[in-house]
């Protein structure tokens, strides 16, 4: 992934409520992340089966949008995949590396933040994932799908995630102009019936190709957008999403709304690198995921870097809670 002029992560295509109640400023990070969770409830590739994901090729029938983008689209009924009381997954294949590289660059060193945070990376092409987790990373996030596409490495990062032992969580960019339950129907169709360990995500951030920092779209068109996919989803798989986002978009684009602070949030470090315990914008009290490091090539590909408000044990305890529908 890409740290690009917009702040956080881009996309490898081809082409380029009864809601929880608002947390007392005392309530422990632990306590938050529960709540939001549980809420709802050197090889090639393998070759693609049946079973999971879409690839870039698969047609979903595009509804025309409504003005705000909020018509809504039957989603399919998926059911979270099965782990382990632990939230271990259990690989009956061996973990291998997606993609090819030397004994020099699977030891580059990455520049982690020192300290007992839980670290996993996000990928959206395909990753070296036995070097990810020989390196000591304990979960993953993979894209599924910008707009109405879906991402042609999905399925091969999300079953050797899953053979590797990551925890998995799989999330889209979405973008304005097109109905968000649509954008949906193609995120879960990429998922199949298998929607991983980790909540679903929405990605909320100026997308690449728009030319202003809200696309020319207003905050009730952004908003219409984000609440239609997160409805889609969230009654499709039984999960509360989470929410990538910046801050500076947020604000401008989705006017600073705190309708969304149910939702546990990945924070994007742009403009500012500077680790926040207190956040200031969206409701939101704390981040349970905080990305710091972009685009790093390591070990053959690229990978983004990520960590978790907590150690691994916090970890653990936030992945049982979020396979709870």
């Amino acid at each position: 992934m890409v740290v690009h002029r917009s702040g956080a992560m881009s996309f490898g295509v081809q082409t380029q409520s009864s809601a929880t109640e608002q947390l007392k400023a005392g309530a422990s990070l632990a306590a938050w992340l529960l709540v939001a969770a549980s809420t709802a409830g050197c090889q090639d590739p393998p070759p693609p089966t049946t079973e999971g994901a879409a690839t870039a090729s698969a047609s979903v029938a595009e509804p025309s949008a409504s003005a705000t983008g909020s018509a809504q689209l039957a989603a399919p009924s998926v059911t979270p995949s099965a782990h382990s009381a632990k939230g271990a997954l259990r690989p009956a294949e061996p973990c291998l590396d997606l993609v090819k590289s030397t004994v020099e660059e699977q030891q580059k060193e990455l520049g982690l933040r020192p300290g007992n945070h839980a670290h996993g990376v996000h990928v959206s092409t395909l990753a070296p994932w036995k070097t990810i987790r020989a390196r000591g990373f304990v979960y993953a996030f993979a894209a599924a799908a910008y707009g109405a596409t879906a991402n042609r490495d999905f399925l091969a990062n999300w079953q050797m995630m899953k053979r590797c032992g990551l925890p998995r969580g799989a999330y889209h960019f979405v973008v304005p102009g097109k109905d968000g339950g649509y954008q949906a129907s193609v995120f879960l169709k990429a998922l199949g019936s298998d929607v991983g360990e980790l909540p679903p995500i929405i990605d909320l951030e100026r997308p690449v190709e728009c030319k202003s920092s809200c696309c020319d779209v207003s905050c009730a068109q952004w908003i219409a957008v984000t609440e239609s996919w997160i409805r889609t989803v969230e009654q499709a798989t039984g999960r509360v999403p989470l929410i990538y986002t910046v801050e500076p978009f947020w604000n401008e684009c989705m006017c600073g709304t705190r309708r969304f602070a149910k939702h546990a949030l990945w924070l994007g470090a742009w403009p500012k690198f500077d680790f926040p315990k207190r956040l200031a914008f969206g409701g939101w009290p704390q981040w349970a995921f905080y990305h710091y490091l972009g685009n790093r090539r390591f070990a053959g590909g690229v990978i983004d870097i990520d960590m978790f408000a907590g150690d691994e044990a916090a970890f653990r305890r936030f992945v049982e809670s979020s396979a709870k529908r």
